[in-house]
């Protein structure tokens, strides 16, 4: 004969207290497995708060959904990786053609009318162009990647060549001796500086449209000297010029 509730509940308060026998005791404990109701009376009797006993399998539904958010969360940081990633590759590829078409690729229209250098211990500071055009040399060191480290220098072939005294001390072969450096500009143009070497000491000066001396780009002291040295080698200092308009069809200076 099976038991109802009604007995159980009166078991439960000698459950409870401990004073009901072994057998009764396995009986309630049996009964309890299965009832809600009666572990909700037993709950009370103790001060407790009965929580409603959950099947494993009634905890699958919580348990798929835990799934599926931790791999929503997954697919979220692969997708905000992929698209951060996805961003810089684009804008490092807009800054490169804006660095290269805007600049860089000067240098390499320059070079294209020279020897690329293969030989860079021999070139002047690793040049990636250089030949002798006539009189003159040419030398196109192209920037490095990203960078407006580049340069373009001209000069009569022979060369400021150095030599050593009898105190193993450099000197010049020639006095005053011309270079003319310009520097291709973003969006177009070029910045020009002229520089002489004159008893062993390199001056530096920067140009405006006419040959004259820039005083605010002056790196030489005094200033009526350095303009009596343009003055006195004007002609050959327009030659250096002339022999880039030649070569490349740009006019640095009016003259």
């Amino acid at each position: 004969m099976k038991l109802t509730c009604k007995v159980y509940e009166d078991l439960l308060p000698m459950y409870h207290d401990g004073v009901c026998s072994e057998d009764s005791k396995a009986l309630v404990e049996e009964h309890l497995k299965e009832c809600e109701s009666c572990s909700a009376m037993l709950a009370d009797l103790r001060g407790e708060i009965a929580l409603p006993q959950t099947a494993p399998e009634d905890l699958k539904p919580l348990e798929e959904i835990k799934t599926k958010w931790d791999e929503t969360k997954r697919r979220a940081v692969k997708k905000g990786v992929c698209v951060t990633l996805a961003v810089v590759a684009v804008i490092l590829a807009v800054w490169t053609c804006v660095w290269y078409f805007g600049y860089a690729r000067a240098y390499d229209v320059l070079g294209s009318k020279l020897e690329k250098v293969t030989d860079h211990e021999a070139a002047m500071t690793t040049a990636d162009y250089q030949s002798v055009v006539g009189d003159y040399k040419f030398t196109v060191k192209r920037p490095g990647f990203l960078g407006n480290s580049g340069f373009v220098s001209v000069c009569h072939k022979v060369g400021a060549v150095v030599y050593l005294d009898e105190n193993r001390d450099p000197h010049l072969n020639q006095d005053p001796f011309f270079y003319v450096f310009f520097y291709p500009q973003w969006g177009g143009g070029y910045k020009v500086a002229l520089t002489f070497d004159s008893i062993g000491e390199t001056e530096w000066i920067w140009l405006n449209g006419d040959l004259i001396v820039n005083d605010a780009g002056v790196y030489c002291e005094p200033l009526a000297q350095t303009q009596q040295v343009i003055d006195d080698h004007y002609d050959e200092i327009l030659a250096v010029f002339d022999a880039i308009y030649d070569l490349w069809g740009i006019r640095l200076i009016e003259g």
